[in-house]
Parts: structure tokens; C-alpha cells; sequence
């Protein structure tokens, strides 16, 4: 695949815009209920999640996936949440 950077027919101005998107992680774990006993639980889940994280490509300071001609854009924001939820 190919992105077309710039004015003009020649291929100096042809890129490899191939790429590798991480765009969405979740890890979690739940707990075993008979540890949760101990401290009068009984579900106990911790998570951690993240959008946007990485992008892997060769083109500099262009986003692969922009419909934009000119593949210039304001950097897509990575966004990650940490959380516990808890029953008692």
C-alpha cells in the first residue's frame, strides 16, 4: 500500500504507508473467593484498560488511518484507566 505525500506524479514523493495499530487492551484479574473471606469479600476484580496505545509505521508525523489528503493531523490521544471493583 501507498500514500501519496505532496504535489506532483513522480514517485519520489510515494511512502510505504503500511502500519500495525495497538488500538485496544483490557487485563484483568479476579480474585479467588476463598482468599476474598479473609477480608469479608466476595468478588474482587482489578483491571487495567488502554485505547490508542501505540501505532507502528515508517511515515513520520502522519496517522496511516487519516482520510485527510494531506495526512497531517493532531496526534491521536492514548487513554488508560486503572480500576478495582469490589462486592462485599
Amino acid at each position: 500500500m501507498a500514500l501519496l505525500l505532496g504535489n506532483g506524479g513522480n514517485s519520489f514523493w510515494i511512502e510505504d504507508a503500511s502500519y500495525l495499530r495497538l488500538k485496544n487492551v483490557e487485563l484483568a484479574y479476579t480474585f479467588n473467593p476463598s482468599i476474598l473471606k479473609k477480608i469479608g469479600a466476595s468478588q474482587l476484580r482489578v483491571f487495567a484498560t488502554g485505547q490508542n496505545l501505540v501505532t507502528w509505521t515508517k511515515l513520520h508525523n502522519v496517522d496511516p488511518e487519516n482520510t485527510n489528503g494531506s495526512g497531517w493531523y493532531y496526534p491521536a490521544q492514548s487513554v488508560y484507566n486503572f480500576g478495582v471493583n469490589i462486592q462485599f
